[in-house]
């Protein structure tokens, strides 16, 4: 047994299947990104997820969390650091912290196996993949 390995509860396989059309989403999105754009590995810094407790929202935590990332991948000599906003919140966080629009895939035409499995989300009309020169 692995003392540096995480256990994962409950049946993975089933949460895998879940999660499978929000990875096939992110994965179209990010390629359409690199047809244009080349990455470097240990140059990016990929922010994956930002969230805020319902009880803590308008307390500038989501900000803060970004800003340290990218004071510290400065000094790690990051050059870029990319992120998929998702939402209308964390698109406005990432626009007033100078991140740019690159790439958006739009939520109400995008088609997983022959659905469109996410024609239900009102809040936003797309995600959008959003980069931030650090250096």
């Amino acid at each position: 047994q692995c003392s540096n390995c995480i256990q994962i509860a409950g049946n993975f396989n089933e949460i895998n299947d879940k999660f499978e059309p929000i990875t096939a989403f992110l994965h179209e999105l990010n390629f359409n990104y690199k047809l244009k754009n080349s990455l470097q590995l240990g140059q990016v810094l990929h922010i994956f997820l930002l969230g805020v407790k319902e009880e803590y929202k308008n307390q500038k935590i989501a900000s803060t969390l970004v800003e340290n990332n990218l004071r510290i991948a400065k000094l790690k000599n990051f050059s870029l650091a990319i992120t998929e906003a998702s939402g209308l919140i964390s698109q406005h966080i990432f626009r007033k912290l100078g991140f740019r629009e690159e790439v958006n895939l739009f939520y109400d035409s995008y088609t997983f196996k022959g659905e469109k499995i996410f024609s239900s989300i009102s809040d936003s009309a797309s995600c959008i993949l959003m980069s931030h020169s650090i250096l």
